[in-house]
Parts: C-alpha cells; structure tokens; sequence
C-alpha cells in the first residue's frame, strides 16, 4: 500500500529538513519503520522546499501560506499525483480542508484522520466537522475512550471508524544503570523519577504531597523532578520550605532530550501524576528505558500501561491514593515488573508495534 503523512500546519521556524525530522523523530520512527513493509511519503511544511529521503521515507517538504493551506487546491492535487491508498491527516480540527481533500481525490482513496489531542468544535464548527465526518474513513486514538465526546456530540457518526493506535514511540536505547547513575549522580533504594512541565495540568503538588508522606517509611527512597517548563516553580519552592524532605526530593530541573536516558536508566520508577494526556511519550520514553510506571488513571495512561497490568495505577489527583501507590511499587518483584514492561513496550508501544498495527488498519479500509 501506498501511504502519505500529511499536515495542514507550517512552521516556519524550522529550516533544515534534518532539524524538523529530528523534531518530529518519534513519529517519524513509525513512518521509517512502516516503510519497510509499504511506500511511505511524507508531506512536511516547513521554511524550505524539496525532496528528501531519510530512512526509507520520501518526504516533500513544501511552503505554503496560511491562507492557502485555508483552500489547499495545490497541495490537494500534488497529493492526488501520488497516487495513494491511504491519507493520513494530523488533527481532527481541519474540517474544511478534509471536505476538500476528499473532493480531489475521490472515493477509493482512504483519508485517516489521527487525534493529536484535539478538543471537539462548538457553534456553526460542528456542522462543518459532521461534513468531514462524512468524508472520513477511519480515526486514529491513543485510547477508545478519548473519542468518547466525539462520538456522543454527533461528530463522529459510528463506532466502527475509531482505531486505537499510538502516535509515537520513544528513540531512547536503555544504558546500563551503572553508568546511567555515574552520569546523573542519582542515588537512592530505590529512585523515582518525575518528567514533565511544572504547570497544573502535570498536577506536581500531588506528586510531592505523596512523597513526602511515602518517605516517611522509606527514607532510603529519592525522587528527581525534571521539568522542561517552571510555571509552578516558585510555588514549589515555596512549598519546599514549609516541607523539607532532607534530600530525599532533587529539582533537577531542564535535562536535554538527549540526556534523558541516562536519568531515565538510572531509576526504577517513573511517576507521572498528569490529570490528561494525548499520548503519554514521556512515560514511554521511560518504559523503554526500564521504567517501572507509577501513574494516574487517565485513559492514555492506562492504554500505556494494558489497563494496569503493567506498573500501577492511581487515581488522578488523589494524595492518599499516590502514597499507597509508591508503597505497593516498592513491595513488587522489581525484576518480574521490568519483563513485564520491557514486553508491554516491545509488543505494542516500540516503533515495530505501532508499524505493524497502522498496517493493519491500513489492510482493513
């Protein structure tokens, strides 16, 4: 089969082809991979033009206008000279474009569309979004249950469009956890870590609320936060002050992608305490590194972590429920838990798993 990655969003800023694939290199791992069994073209806009071919993938790099992309004939017809069987289109909030795209391409061609998050239209949108509906052959979710408002709204007419698939996978190669610790200086029986931007959504009062409670009767325990963004910084240290943990609690702080899998190979747990989440990458990342996941109850999270049977799962939000959590993690048979999560990630979150499962819905349509 033949199939297009396509995106109604330019960003300019970027100006190199390898840059924007290195951006974008977790989904781009399911296009590489999902070549070597299909054709596979990609259509990036960004601030350049031309051809590119990386790893099995054809990607054309086009420059279009806001406005343009608004009414895409041109880029609708260079997609219909490529022939596809399957369109895959990122977001669900292009109504108009998608009435448009299948109107160039006629009915044989399958136009996918895949969730990125995407929060359903209100007003005189809902209308145009039940159009697209009609032009749409299949919808990608990270879970069945993100799609639920969705479908109750009218938006999306029929259960059988949805599919369950993950976005993304990580691009992180587990270290050994001697070195990994050497790296980072982490110590501590056992380590958690926390990744994520300090805002309320990543909810990080819960995180260490519970932690100050759980190291009550595991002093030995240390827990690192590594944070790309500090919107609640300030509050946190405020917090820290009334509630000294006597280095049990590290801020790290911003971390390069890079060097994330040295701290990543360096802990047993990675907690994340976020009330929502797309799709979880973070928590992914560290599963491929080895990462037990300690976890909230959210649908992502729990399609991540196969409902649970794989690490833990608290409810989101809740203090109480979190410490009981980060006690039962440190009562498991650690070694058993980490082959079960380097199964769970190899069979269905690595790039192969997702490959292999959008071929397959490929095969279907």
């Amino acid at each position: 089969m033949r199939f297009i990655s396509l995106s109604y969003v330019n960003t300019p800023e970027f100006k190199e082809p390898e840059a924007w694939i290195k951006r974008i290199r977790g989904y781009f791992g399911v296009l590489e991979t999902l070549s070597r069994q299909h054709m596979v073209i990609s259509i990036e806009q960004i601030d350049y033009e031309g051809q590119y071919l990386y790893n099995g993938v054809t990607s054309y790099f086009l420059k279009y206008g806001k406005q343009e992309l608004r009414f895409p004939v041109r880029l609708h017809r260079f997609v219909r000279r490529l022939r596809p069987d399957i369109v895959i289109v990122h977001g669900l909030i292009f109504p108009l474009q998608v009435i448009q795209l299948r109107m160039a391409l006629g009915r044989k061609v399958r136009i996918v569309l895949q969730g990125h998050a995407d929060k359903p239209p209100r007003g005189w949108r809902k209308g145009l979004q039940r159009l697209a509906d009609r032009c749409t052959d299949a919808y990608l979710f990270t879970s069945h249950v993100m799609a639920r408002e969705w479908l109750e709204r009218g938006l999306i007419r029929g259960e059988q469009k949805i599919r369950e698939l993950m976005v993304t996978s990580s691009v992180l190669t587990r270290v050994s956890r001697e070195e990994a610790r050497q790296r980072t200086g982490c110590t501590g029986a056992p380590v958690f870590v926390w990744a994520g931007r300090l805002n309320k959504n990543k909810d990080p009062f819960t995180l260490v609320e519970a932690f100050s409670t759980f190291v009550k009767d595991c002093p030995q325990a240390r827990l690192y936060m590594i944070y790309q963004t500090e919107e609640l910084h300030s509050e946190l240290q405020a917090w820290l002050a009334k509630n000294p943990l006597s280095g049990a609690m590290v801020l790290v702080g911003k971390v390069k992608h890079e060097d994330m899998v040295y701290w990543l190979s360096a802990a047993d747990f990675v907690v994340s305490t976020s009330l929502a989440e797309a799709f979880g990458l973070a928590v992914v990342e560290a599963m491929s590194c080895g990462c037990i996941p300690i976890v909230s109850d959210i649908p992502s999270y729990r399609k991540i972590t196969d409902e649970g049977r794989c690490g833990l799962l608290f409810e989101a939000g809740n203090v109480q429920a979190l410490a009981k959590a980060l006690q039962q993690g440190v009562s498991l048979d650690l070694r058993e838990e980490r082959r079960k999560v380097s199964q769970q990630f190899a069979e269905n979150l690595s790039f192969q798993a997702i490959a292999d499962r959008l071929g397959q819905i490929g095969s279907s349509l």
